[in-house]
């Protein structure tokens, strides 16, 4: 399926402030379900956003690349006020406005598919329910980081930490959060000397719930200029906040299919290629947390 052959639609037209972010979360699921390209292939053309299948949820562009991608959208409708040359106030009723997005990426792991979701908020659930009833994945199971696996993460970024969340229910002595040396500018990273990082870092049996950080010097085909984008990771999903920006004199793509090819490029590099995933069980999810953080108010990098 090439984008030709989905219906036009508008993206959703924004003013953003100049520290506005745009975010997505990044989540892994698997089926046993053996991995099918072609079948696959065949479910995303079922699933996509045509003159003949004019429904309001689909799939309206497909990367052209040897991986699977395919970016979903919920169109809907919209008024849109205009000022005309006169000063006149007018009003449009817009059809097909990109109201939100998400965007699948199949592969295959370990005999099944293994599947990236790039979502939250309102299209992380009709992306599930999607995937289960079009394309027959019905044992999908969210996947999750090992204790471990987010150690070894968190040791690659303890230089350039935002914010720390640890589950501190087994050490019964452990401090508040004045143990933590923190710097108060907004800008800083934590201390990677303060004491309460030394004993993350030496303590292995300190459970590492998430933590925030960035990845500097992000640059995908189609930007301008490279950007810092911020990220918390945790054991379900990475969380990727960027910062507005530009598209390059020679961008061929839309901003909102550079902005997935930039999160891709930041997820890849956060998570690597040694980790090993495990079901999600949620019952060992530890509600007891402390927070450690430079600013509780700091949204950008």
């Amino acid at each position: 399926m090439t984008s030709d052959n989905t219906i036009p639609f508008i993206e959703e037209i924004e003013n953003p402030q100049d520290d506005e972010l745009s975010q997505v979360s990044v989540y892994r699921y698997r089926s046993n379900k053996a991995f099918d390209r072609n079948q696959i292939q065949r479910d995303i053309e079922s699933c996509a956003i045509t003159r003949t299948h004019n429904n309001e949820f689909g799939i309206i562009h497909q990367w052209q690349s040897s991986d699977i991608r395919a970016l979903w959208g919920k169109l809907g409708n919209r008024t849109v006020t205009v000022v005309d040359h006169s000063g006149n106030v007018r009003y449009f009723h817009v059809n097909r406005t990109l109201k939100s997005s998400g965007v699948t990426e199949f592969f295959e792991d370990n005999g099944g598919t293994g599947i990236l979701i790039y979502g939250g908020g309102q299209i992380q659930n009709p992306l599930v329910i999607n995937l289960e009833s079009q394309f027959g994945f019905t044992d999908l199971t969210q996947q999750r980081l090992s204790y471990e696996d987010i150690r070894s993460i968190f040791q690659r970024y303890k230089r350039r930490l935002k914010k720390v969340q640890i589950d501190p229910s087994e050490h019964g002595d452990w401090g508040g959060t004045s143990d933590a040396k923190l710097k108060g500018n907004r800008r800083d990273y934590i201390d990677v000397g303060a004491p309460i990082i030394d004993t993350i870092n030496d303590d292995e049996t300190v459970h590492i719930i998430s933590f925030d950080s960035n990845e500097n010097e992000v640059f995908v085909h189609g930007m301008k200029n490279e950007i810092n984008v911020r990220f918390t990771l945790n054991s379900t999903s990475v969380t990727i906040n960027a910062p507005q920006f530009t598209l390059s004199s020679q961008a061929q793509a839309s901003s909102n299919l550079v902005f997935y090819d930039m999160a891709r490029n930041v997820y890849r590099r956060v998570i690597g290629d040694t980790i090993v995933w495990l079901q999600q069980n949620v019952g060992e999810r530890q509600l007891s947390l402390f927070q450690y953080s430079v600013d509780d108010e700091e949204d950008a990098v």
